[in-house]
């Protein structure tokens, strides 16, 4: 008596010229399909689903960075802050404040008054709720704080041999906040990097 087994993965049935049956072509389109949206499924894009990490912000709350906004005292940046952990110049005009510090860190530059003219931080956040923060895609930053006034971030390569045409590294979005303007960098490979805010010479 003679028992037949049966392969546990069959090989697909050929035609006699040398064409899979069309059920197999089917399933194996169906796979790579399947295969296909996956690998676009890991990308990370805004969607209903991820974006509420970043609500988008709309309405006319104050701005701040870690709760410092330009155009407050020294003093009560120390007041939120604690103490700074440099300084710098002499006498000193600008204070920094490392990431263990509330609110993570900060670098302030002051004017002779001791008002607060320029700061750069790593987040925005409104009625002291972090709105975003550094490593937020390009797509985040829009989804949250819409496109404001940008421009692009160019830079070249080749420079040894031939000089290739420059390519867009990053965009800096620039947003109008009462009398404060906000500078949003945000680098293709990055994602944000840092954001500065000055006093602005016009109001919106």
């Amino acid at each position: 008596m003679s028992v037949s087994h049966e392969s546990p993965n069959p090989s697909p049935e050929v035609r006699a010229d040398g064409y899979l049956a069309v059920g197999d072509v089917i399933q194996r389109s169906f796979i790579l399909l399947l295969i296909l949206g996956l690998a676009v499924g890991c990308r990370r894009e805004v969607t209903d689903a991820n974006a509420t990490h970043y609500p988008p912000h709309v309405g006319g709350a104050v701005w701040t960075l870690a709760g410092v906004r330009p155009g407050m005292t020294l003093e009560t940046a120390k007041q939120l802050k604690g103490a700074p952990s440099k300084t710098f110049g002499d006498p000193p005009d600008k204070f920094s404040w490392d990431r263990s510090a509330a609110g993570g860190e900060l670098t302030v530059k002051v004017d002779k008054d001791g008002t607060i003219s320029e700061a750069s931080g790593e987040a925005i956040s409104v009625s002291n709720s972090v709105v975003l923060t550094t490593l937020a895609s390009d797509e985040e930053v829009q989804a949250v704080l819409g496109t404001g006034t940008n421009q692009k971030i160019m830079g070249g390569s080749g420079a040894f041999v031939i000089a290739l045409p420059a390519k867009q590294l990053g965009t800096q979005y620039e947003y109008h906040n009462g009398d404060v303007v906000f500078e949003v960098t945000v680098m293709k490979d990055r994602g944000l990097t840092g954001v500065v805010a000055k006093k602005s010479l016009t109001t919106k």
